[in-house]
């Protein structure tokens, strides 16, 4: 999808869970460039552990020149987002097209690969 790699999260991310969605990201990541979308719409249930998660793929991302966004649409989990303050960092968007028109604008190039 335009350059981008989209990784669906199911069912509950939390302190369990957490290690087996970080393998999968922690892998998208280690591409250089890589423009990833994390999309959340079927996640039951998160809590810090995937909020740590989320950060870190963000951070690893970025230190590879990369982009990390999130498919929201949850309002539990887009209050949860707000709450912790990463709202503005990983601009969480309704739908994969969404996102990719977000990220679009905050990559420096602006181009869609």
């Amino acid at each position: 999808m335009q350059g981008f790699t989209v990784i669906e999260l199911r069912g509950e991310i939390d302190l369990f869970t957490a290690d087996h969605a970080g393998t999968l990201l922690e892998a998208a990541c280690a591409r250089p460039g890589l423009r990833m979308l994390v999309d959340l719409r079927p996640v039951d249930f998160f809590d810090a552990s995937a909020l740590s998660l989320l950060c870190r793929t963000r951070r690893r991302a970025l230190a590879h020149g990369g982009y990390v966004g999130l498919v929201c649409a949850h309002p539990w989990h887009l209050r949860i987002l707000h709450i912790a303050g990463l709202s503005e960092a990983l601009c969480p968007q309704p739908t994969v097209e969404e996102g990719i028109a977000e990220a679009l604008l905050h990559l420096p190039d602006g181009n869609s690969a």
